[in-house]
């Protein structure tokens, strides 16, 4: 064999060999990542979709922070008027309620009305009484936890109870 290698002839063919032996062995591969794409089928988890190439690390995927005109929780609240907390619970009610995206700049500010009409209802109703007062707290929370209907009906009470010990008294 190393007699065979030793005559420039055969190394000659041996290097053509070889080398066409690559560019043939490197067509086949471009051809067979071009054409053999893996068949991708759609991951939908509710918060992540993904119609191919995912690349899932470690951290957390916070999509408030870029969801809503790239503005965080804390500077949609500054903007909106309102605590940071309500900003949360009114983007959870985005989600629980599967409101489109581009529904939401107005369902945001209807929400943030009613929490700060709610705020201030709760804020005006002054009174002496201690169920009154204890109903009132639960109206507050009630409206921090966007839980509305919940915390107007609570109000509504505490408004009647209010009134009618103001009859009793005169």
């Amino acid at each position: 064999m190393i007699n065979w290698l030793r005559k420039k002839e055969n190394r000659e063919i041996l290097s053509w060999v070889g080398g066409e032996l690559v560019v043939i062995v490197s067509g086949l591969w471009a051809v067979y990542i071009h054409f053999d794409k893996p068949a991708t089928t759609p991951i939908n988890t509710g918060d992540i979709y993904s119609g191919g190439d995912t690349l899932v690390g470690s951290g957390i995927i916070d999509k408030r922070s870029y969801n809503y005109s790239g503005l965080t929780d804390i500077e949609l609240a500054k903007q909106m008027g309102v605590a940071e907390a309500a900003v949360k619970n009114f983007l959870n009610i985005l989600d629980q309620k599967h409101i489109p995206t581009e529904e939401w700049d107005n369902t945001l500010r209807q929400l943030a009305e009613r929490y700060k009409e709610l705020q201030k209802r709760a804020a005006l109703l002054e009174s002496t009484d201690p169920e009154v007062r204890s109903l009132q707290v639960q109206a507050k929370q009630a409206i921090d936890a966007a839980e509305y209907e919940k915390a107007e009906a609570l109000l509504a009470k505490a408004v009647d109870l209010d009134n009618a010990a103001t009859e009793t008294i005169t």
